[in-house]
């Protein structure tokens, strides 16, 4: 991972569809949508479609990154809030198989993974086949890629009753890289069976978009190194991890880990249920309070608000009986919700039935 400023991959002197120049050095045609692709003709267009779509916005374009790979660039100002993309599965297969032994459940899920891309239009293939994979899955005798190591570098694992048992691969979404402070919110909606994208933050133009891969914790800065590198087999360097050494100011390592690892103890002991158990209400929301306010320090993502500010509601709401400080919980767990998952989505629309119920 690197901070470099990337670069555009388009070129403007072939077709992005058959890498062929122009004929007769006829001037190439843009995408009508994005205005980013460029094709020699109407074919090349149509052909390169099951592959362009998942990356076709006039928002942000896929450009290279010195040293680190492909990433998403923003190409028009963003604003904290906007719907980036409605993604669906490029290849999903169940996270597990039943079976007699581990061997045999991973044969099973691996002969998955290749019977899903068989049925993929080959442009979806090819594009399948370009994403990163990381290389302690490759092939042992010719040290290439898998289509079961490219699934496990970059599926995710879906949620909802009706999903959790899967895990899938979409092809824009695989494209954004890790920030420890991420400007990106992804959210599987099973109503639509989309993965969709909002910023949680204004995005200049120029800037990569950013997604946070875990941990799912707060862990200081080598906890995170650790888990990615674990989980990924990358070593880190967003802007938080990168933090000069030294000093416990705002901007030094030192001070941000001090942040993260009592924003881990506090969460812990709200999580322990410890403070209600001994009727510490008020200490409760106090500490609640703290985590908000240490999480914005450090620009950790804002989907992590949201536990926070429902148990702030429900400790007003049940244990307080104070319906103002709980309507004031549930307003900024409404406005994180519409942040990060849209305004019509179901957890957005159940919580504004909440704050209605209430007078809100």
């Amino acid at each position: 991972m690197t901070e470099s400023k990337p670069t555009a991959v388009e070129s403007y002197t072939a077709c992005v569809s058959c890498h062929a120049p122009p004929p007769d050095n006829k001037p190439l045609s843009a995408c009508s949508q994005c205005q980013h692709a460029m094709y020699c003709s109407r074919e090349c267009q149509v052909k390169d479609w099951p592959l362009h779509k998942s990356t076709c916005s006039k928002y942000f374009r896929l450009v290279a990154r010195p040293g680190a790979g492909l990433g998403l660039q923003a190409t028009l100002p963003i604003v904290q809030g906007q719907e980036l993309l409605r993604e669906p599965c490029a290849l999903r297969c169940p996270n597990g198989h039943a079976a007699r032994t581990e061997e045999e459940a991973e044969a099973l899920h691996k002969q998955c993974i290749a019977d899903r891309f068989a049925k993929l239009k080959p442009k979806q293939q090819q594009g399948f086949l370009n994403l990163s994979s990381w290389d302690k899955f490759d092939d042992p005798t010719t040290h290439e890629k898998t289509l079961h190591g490219i699934f496990q570098t970059n599926s995710l694992r879906l949620t909802g009753e009706q999903d959790e048992a899967d895990g899938a691969v979409f092809l824009g979404f695989a494209r954004m890289n890790h920030s420890c402070s991420s400007n990106v919110h992804h959210f599987w909606r099973s109503d639509l069976q989309k993965l969709v994208l909002h910023a949680t933050c204004d995005i200049a133009p120029g800037q990569e978009l950013m997604v946070n891969y875990g941990p799912t914790e707060f862990q200081d800065t080598a906890g995170r190194q650790g888990h990615l590198a674990e989980t990924f087999g990358f070593t880190c360097q967003c802007t938080m991890c990168c933090r000069s050494s030294g000093g416990d100011g705002e901007d030094s390592i030192d001070g941000s880990d001090t942040r993260m690892r009592e924003l881990a103890q506090r969460s812990l002991a709200l999580n322990d249920g410890a403070y209600l158990k001994q009727g510490n209400f008020a200490e409760a929301l106090e500490s609640i309070d703290a985590c908000l306010s240490l999480m914005k320090q450090q620009h950790v993502a804002l989907g992590k608000h949201k536990q926070f500010l429902d148990l702030g509601y429900r400790i007003s709401q049940v244990c307080l009986k104070n319906t103002t400080m709980a309507k004031a919980y549930l307003q900024q767990e409404l406005n994180v919700v519409q942040t990060c998952e849209g305004a019509t989505s179901p957890g957005a629309l159940q919580l504004q039935q909440q704050l209605l119920a209430m007078g809100g």
